[in-house]
């Protein structure tokens, strides 16, 4: 994947509600076994997690699950340890180059699970 900074998923756009909705299954992130435990599949978790953040920024608002995900994102992000070197255009601010290609996980294939297992 090639990542760089891109128009869509801003946190103030009249489309940002919907494009982080997009992200999720069509049925919400949280599932049930056939026990009736309820799951959720952490990408899908941190995803929604994002979602609230972007929420409480664009309405200044603060929601009682923002500490949670704030707290869930850091330890996710921590547990995955991305150790690639990522360039620095401008060292004065620091300006990260986000312009790189990547090696990601399938999350396409992650959908098609869920939707193949009527979740």
């Amino acid at each position: 994947m090639y990542i760089e900074n891109t128009v869509r998923y801003q946190a103030k756009s009249q489309e940002a509600g919907e494009e982080y909705a997009m992200m999720l299954p069509p049925g919400g992130h949280l599932v049930r076994d056939s026990q009736g435990q309820v799951y959720t599949v952490a990408m899908f978790h941190q995803m929604r997690c994002l979602d609230i953040i972007r929420e409480d920024y664009a309405t200044r608002r603060a929601s009682p699950l923002r500490m949670h995900c704030l707290n869930y994102l850091r330890q996710s992000i921590l547990c995955m340890a991305d150790t690639r070197l990522e360039s620095i255009l401008q060292t004065g601010n620091r300006t990260v180059s986000l312009s790189s290609d990547y090696v990601c996980r399938d999350w396409t294939a992650l959908y098609a699970a869920v939707e193949a297992n009527g979740i």
